[in-house]
């Protein structure tokens, strides 16, 4: 018999493969791939048609340690959302994609997504 845990993490990668299978991104319209740990928070905006991935920062970034103690809560994720539409603005890249690989919308995501459109990045 598998274990609950076990299952869970099944839902989650079919649950995954549904979502990315329907998500594609270009050079002018990159997926914004949002990777949630306990601890920590990584985003990538990737280019699958070229397989390239444009800009990836994540939340173990000296600029959001210094400022943030725990940086596995919302502040600090409205901060990597802050420099991630910088580094956008300077690749030239108005419209993305948001993947947030199986995770719900709130927290941590919708407040890295709100800071991002609210800095000029249409998702």
């Amino acid at each position: 018999m598998e274990s609950s845990k076990l299952k869970a993490l099944k839902r989650k990668k079919k649950r995954v493969l549904r979502i990315k299978k329907k998500i594609v991104g270009t050079s002018e319209r990159p997926r914004i791939c949002v990777t949630k740990t306990n601890t920590q928070l990584f985003v990538q905006l990737i280019d699958d048609v070229n397989s390239l991935t444009l800009v990836s920062m994540s939340s173990l970034n000296k600029e959001i340690k210094k400022t943030h103690k725990n940086v596995s809560n919302v502040d600090s994720s409205k901060k990597l959302g802050e420099i991630i539409a910088a580094k956008c603005s300077e690749a030239g890249i108005k419209q993305a994609i948001l993947d947030r690989r199986g995770n719900k919308y709130h927290g941590q995501i919708a407040s890295l997504a709100d800071v991002m459109r609210e800095n000029g990045v249409q998702i």
